[in-house]
């Protein structure tokens, strides 16, 4: 009796031995951001009844989809993941995720096949530094935005609603990236506290390329930081932003400018781009002069600058010496010209 036991526990262990078969994960070592592709799945399958299952998922590349297209077949408990690029095996990889998620199982997931219809989707994100509006509705955010998990989360939300692109607005945002080496006066920041924003953006700037999105940090013309108008007593409209009227165009602002440009490319180096608004507070000068400003400042400061970066050029909010309510054809050639112009 003791024998038949003995034989029936080894069998029942036998079977459950090979029932419980191992879930595998194949990334394609080619993928740019196969780590955090492969962390996320690694959380996923956390569940025992997923890494049991005996599935295999293969995540692979393949070039001859859209771009930041992907392909999910089954094929019996193998389950294949083609992307045209890192986007495209991310979105893939989403796709699997929520089917279980709402399906329970993956057995239950099926074949799907899907590409973007645009090229560009970018949420507008107005940050509460130096922000174009002052009400507490934006305000109250300043800690949050501080916060490394505010954004991981919020990262993970883009991705999962296949966004592309964060845009970062502010009417000056770079004295919160850096103290500029020849102009340290215009930042508020000690070496301690700078380092700290720093981190903060690093780490924004870096999620966001794992998730592949792009990130551009936008603004508008032509304000500097409350410190510096202070401690040069020129461009006082920025201790307290007001938006419309006359800039401040002095030989020390577009130096400014341009260094501080550099710097925040060089110093960031998974930052995609930068942006511009060419409207506020450039009253009094005709299109021309803004254009020109631009070339001597922004355009100026990213030749210098140790990389290529992308660039949004905002359509001009005025086509006269006002700040915005007007277009004109001729403004809009000399806008494409310019844009064209660029290297």
């Amino acid at each position: 009796m003791k024998k038949s036991i003995t034989i029936t526990c080894l069998l029942l262990l036998l079977f459950t031995g090979i029932n419980a078969q191992k879930l595998v994960l194949k990334v394609d070592e080619h993928v740019e951001n196969r780590n955090f592709i492969e962390t996320k799945l690694a959380g996923f399958i956390a569940d025992k009844s997923l890494q049991n299952s005996g599935y295999q998922i293969n995540m692979l590349l393949d070039k001859n989809l859209p771009t930041e297209g992907y392909k999910l077949t089954v094929t019996g408990k193998i389950i294949h993941i083609l992307g045209a690029d890192k986007n495209g095996l991310l979105y893939g990889m989403y796709e699997l995720m929520q089917q279980v998620r709402f399906k329970g199982s993956l057995a239950k997931v099926t074949a799907i096949s899907e590409q973007p219809r645009m090229a560009f989707r970018a949420i507008k994100f107005n940050l509460p530094y130096m922000a174009y509006r002052t009400y507490y509705s934006i305000t109250q955010h300043d800690l949050v935005c501080r916060d490394v998990k505010f954004w991981e989360k919020y990262l993970d939300m883009m991705v999962e609603n296949r966004f592309n692109v964060l845009s970062l607005w502010s009417l000056h945002l770079f004295h919160y990236m850096v103290i500029p080496k020849n102009y340290p006066e215009a930042t508020q920041f000690n070496q301690f506290e700078m380092g700290e924003w720093k981190n903060l953006w690093t780490s924004i700037f870096r999620m966001a390329k794992e998730r592949g999105i792009e990130t551009y940090i936008i603004n508008w013309n032509t304000f500097v930081s409350p410190s510096f108008a202070r401690a040069h007593k020129l461009a006082l409209y920025n201790e307290r932003p007001s938006h419309f009227g006359v800039g401040d165009t002095s030989k020390i602002v577009e130096q400014y400018t341009k260094e501080i440009i550099t710097q925040v490319i060089n110093e960031y180096p998974d930052l995609t781009g930068l942006g511009i608004t060419l409207g506020e507070r450039m009253g009094g000068q005709s299109t021309d002069e803004r254009r020109a400003w631009l070339d001597r400042t922004i355009f100026a400061g990213m030749k210098e600058a140790n990389r290529k970066i992308k660039f949004i050029y905002r359509a001009p909010l005025s086509a006269d010496k006002g700040s915005g309510g007007s277009t004109s054809e001729e403004n809009d050639l000399g806008t494409r010209k310019q844009i064209e112009g660029l290297d």
